[in-house]
């Protein structure tokens, strides 16, 4: 991972949730600025007004951070029968679907 790609990944408020406990409702409007209007993640930080807005900054921004980079930050808060990688796979796949957009491969 890219030394801009590190800072900002200790700059993400870690989710308390999996990517999977977090609504489409919740994550697409944010994944819309991030990926199509090319918003950077810490001016949507600035933009979100609630806790739970952040966290769902912080599940579109962790989409394309490096797998290892993700494991590292989530595996703790991961709740049990969730398999971190395989629930953020689900979420990019989601995210083609419903924006046509296409985080950076992990």
């Amino acid at each position: 991972m890219g030394q801009a790609a590190m800072t900002l990944a200790s700059e993400i408020p870690p989710p308390k949730r999996c990517f999977c406990q977090i609504t489409m409702d919740e994550l697409t409007g944010w994944a819309r600025k991030r990926y199509l209007e090319q918003i950077p993640t810490i001016r949507l930080l600035s933009l979100a007004k609630s806790p739970q807005q952040r966290e769902a900054v912080s599940i579109v921004a962790l989409l394309d951070v490096a797998d290892d980079e993700v494991i590292r930050m989530l595996t703790p808060l991961t709740p049990s029968g969730c398999n971190i990688l395989a629930c953020r796979d689900t979420v990019k796949k989601w995210l083609v679907d419903i924006l046509g957009m296409h985080p950076a491969p992990s």
